[in-house]
């Protein structure tokens, strides 16, 4: 009897929790091109990356020549930030969903714009940015 209570609380006290998380990979245009499940080893220090998965970096894209535009995050819950850096004039902007329903169109002369997604419903938008007849596709995930 006394085996047995020696060896269950030898187990229980060996016995180790492990935590897990998914970590997501964006490409340029913000499709999810990766996920990875990360097994986070108890009393490690890597266990403080529980729930501080990465920041979405934004998606950045060359403007014009001599600027480039940033879009960020992807997906988007409330704002959806948009900021050119380097020397522009203005830009367009087309927001459309997969069926070609234009919600926004407007020219941009400021370098930073925040667009409000509040009242849109969840889904998957077209974001259509340019500069000089040159124009960039967006994919744009609402959460």
């Amino acid at each position: 009897m006394m085996k047995n209570i020696v060896l269950i609380a030898f187990l229980l006290t060996s016995i180790s929790v492990y935590s897990q998380a998914v970590e997501y990979a964006y490409d340029a245009a913000g499709n999810r091109t990766q996920r990875k499940l990360v097994v986070l080893a108890p009393g490690g220090g890597s266990s403080s990356r529980l729930g501080q998965l990465p920041t979405e970096e934004p998606i950045t894209e060359q403007l014009t020549s001599d600027s480039k535009l940033s879009i960020y995050p992807n997906p988007v819950k409330e704002q959806l930030n948009l900021k050119v850096e380097g020397v522009f004039n203005t830009y367009q902007i087309t927001l459309t969903d997969l069926t070609g329903k234009v919600f926004l169109s407007k020219t941009i002369n400021d370098s930073s714009i925040q667009l409000d997604f509040t009242t849109y419903p969840k889904g998957v938008y077209l974001l259509k940015t340019g500069a000089n007849n040159q124009f960039t596709e967006w994919k744009i995930i609402k959460q």
